[in-house]
């Protein structure tokens, strides 16, 4: 598994690309498609959740 930040500010296209609604926003990619993103600071316990 591999994490990567990206900085909207200095990577304004990615946002527009993958419908980003707010910051911050976690995408998980599956065979190199977005899925359902969480949006907005999250608990721990929804993010072990969604990487399930």
């Amino acid at each position: 598994m591999h994490f990567a930040y990206v900085d909207a500010d200095q990577n304004p296209e990615l946002p527009g690309r993958y419908n980003v609604m707010g910051l911050p926003t976690l995408i998980l990619f599956k065979n190199g498609k977005p899925q359902d993103p969480l949006v907005g600071f999250q608990p721990e316990s929804n993010i072990r959740t969604y990487l399930q």
